[in-house]
C-alpha cells in the first residue's frame, strides 16, 4: 500500500498596498493564472489587517428587536445601521469639540461682564467655576464644555452649573450694589442733617 502524499501546496497572494492595486492584479493575466488551477481546493482568505473588529454591546432585548425591525424597513442589517449611526454620532461629537465657539454674542458679553465684575471684586469661586466662567467668556457652548471637561459629564449638568454660577454672581453683584446704595444714602443723610 502506497502512503498518501500529505504535503499541501501553499500559494500565497502578493501583498497589496490598496484595494485598487488588488483589483488590478486580480484582473491581470497573472491574477487569472493564479486562480485558474484552484478547482477542488479549499481556500480561506484571511486579511492581514481587517478593517472591522467585532465588539460586544449589551442592550435590552426589546431594543434589539426594534433595531432589527427598523433595519428591515430600511433594507439593511441592524448591525450595519447601528455602525452607521455610531460613525455619524462620532463625527458630530468630533466636530462639536473641535469647532470654534458658537455662543451668541450677547450671551458672551453678559459672561464677560460677570467675569470682569468677579475679578474686580475678588469673588470667591472654585477652580471648576473659574474654568467654566472663562470658557463661557470665550464663547464655548455647554455641549463643548461638557466634552472638554470629561466625556462622562452630561450637557445638562454643565448647563445647571453655569446657571447656578450666573445666579450666584448676579446676586452677589446686586448685594454689593445694594450695600453701596445704602452707604451712599447714609452719607447723604449725615450731610443733610449736619452730621447728627
Amino acid at each position: 500500500m502506497k502512503a498518501k502524499n500529505t504535503k499541501e501546496a501553499v500559494a500565497t497572494l502578493p501583498d497589496f498596498a490598496s484595494r485598487e492595486q488588488a483589483a488590478e492584479w486580480l484582473e491581470s493575466e497573472e491574477g487569472q493564472d493564479f486562480f485558474a488551477n484552484v478547482e477542488g481546493v479549499r481556500m480561506r482568505l484571511v486579511p492581514k489587517h481587517p478593517e472591522f473588529i467585532p465588539i460586544t454591546i449589551r442592550m435590552p432585548a426589546d431594543l434589539r428587536a426594534r433595531l432589527r425591525g427598523l433595519g428591515e424597513q430600511r433594507g439593511m442589517g441592524y448591525q450595519t445601521m447601528a455602525r452607521q449611526w455610531l460613525l455619524e454620532r462620532y463625527e458630530q461629537e468630533r466636530e462639536a469639540v473641535t469647532a470654534e465657539p458658537k455662543a451668541p454674542r450677547p450671551q458672551r458679553a453678559r459672561w464677560r461682564e460677570l467675569a470682569e465684575w468677579a475679578r474686580a471684586h475678588r469673588s470667591k469661586m472654585s477652580p471648576r467655576e473659574r474654568i467654566l466662567l472663562n470658557w463661557a467668556v470665550d464663547g464655548y457652548t455647554a455641549f463643548q464644555m461638557a466634552h472638554m471637561m470629561d466625556p462622562y459629564v452630561l450637557v445638562h449638568e454643565v448647563e445647571a452649573q453655569l446657571a447656578a454660577l450666573e445666579k450666584r454672581l448676579m446676586s452677589a453683584r446686586e448685594e454689593k450694589s445694594r450695600r453701596r446704595r445704602t452707604t451712599v444714602e447714609r452719607r447723604q443723610v449725615k450731610v443733610t442733617t449736619g452730621g447728627e
